[in-house]
């Protein structure tokens, strides 16, 4: 559950009535609720009631219009309880499967603004209260994804081997600074040498290792260790550049790669803060901690 503040303040931006455009109706909060709590959790148990005739799912294939509503309503959501949320998905998901493909375009946008690795509102685990709504393979497939190494859990440990020989395991590298950045990189990745680049010019990077406060660990997923062992190091001297060594860590799938480099901010204590990010929103999370 978010900060109310910070979240009532994103719903009233997202709530414009703009003149002459085809607007959601949403519902009204009756006057008994008094509370800002309140108003959230009604508002999230009832967003989606004009949808339940065929009007209102009319007006949900007008263009635009159901991808703002979905916008707010995971803004709505992201605010109440725990309890409440589930409740609200499971009616968001019974009401819109009544009209002909919305759920599954409106899943698309959940996807988008919940899951998008550069969404402001992402939230991984309410996307997983989403996701669980979603039925056959597809679902099946989408939990899975959503539940490995998830923020506030253990990261799942693998065995890796550096560049000087030394080999070591996730769990070991977590144990010395107060945070580990854990860098997942192709070398032939554009993106990747990018970030790379990154890491060598932001003096924020190898001031955290002088003082302990971050290490990096850079491991190539390219499961080629003829060609890794070749290539030569690719990240500062800062950081430990290793490859994979872990036999069951492509066949299990131990960790998610939607985008590259897969970017990982973790603990002393192995608990993940930050997967799937930016270098930025590891700067931002450090410096903030």
């Amino acid at each position: 559950m978010r900060k109310l503040g910070s979240v009532l303040s994103v719903v009233f931006l997202l709530l414009p009535v703009l003149l002459g455009a085809q607007v959601f109706d949403y519902p009204y909060i009756p006057a008994k609720y008094k509370t800002p709590e309140q108003q959230l959790e009604y508002l999230s148990l009832h967003f989606w009631d004009s949808a339940k005739d065929a009007g209102g799912r009319t007006l949900l294939a007008e263009n635009g219009v159901l991808e703002q509503a979905v916008v707010d309503f995971v803004s709505v959501v992201g605010a109440v309880p725990e309890r409440t949320q589930r409740k609200a998905v499971r009616r968001f998901a019974r009401t819109l499967a009544r009209g002909e493909g919305l759920f599954g375009e409106a899943m698309e946008y959940v996807e988008k603004y919940l899951y998008g690795i550069d969404s402001p509102l992402r939230d991984d685990r309410l996307y997983g209260r989403f996701v669980e709504r979603v039925g056959g393979a597809a679902g099946r497939y989408l939990r899975e994804e959503v539940r490995k190494n998830l923020p506030g859990g253990p990261a799942t440990d693998f065995t890796f081997l550096a560049r000087d020989g030394r080999g070591g395991s996730l769990r070991e590298a977590c144990a010395g600074a107060e945070y580990l950045l854990l860098f997942f990189y192709d070398e032939d990745c554009d993106h990747c040498r990018a970030a790379i680049g990154t890491l060598r010019e932001d003096p924020f990077f190898a001031f955290c290792a002088a003082v302990g406060k971050m290490d990096v660990l850079g491991v190539d997923v390219t499961a080629d260790p003829e060609r890794w062992a070749a290539s030569g190091a690719q990240l500062p001297d800062f950081c430990t550049d290793a490859r994979v060594a872990d036999p069951d860590f492509f066949p299990r799938g131990k960790y998610l790669f939607r985008e590259m480099p897969g970017i990982y901010l973790l603990d002393q204590s192995g608990t993940v803060l930050l997967k799937e990010v930016r270098l930025q929103s590891v700067v931002e999370a450090v410096k903030s901690r």
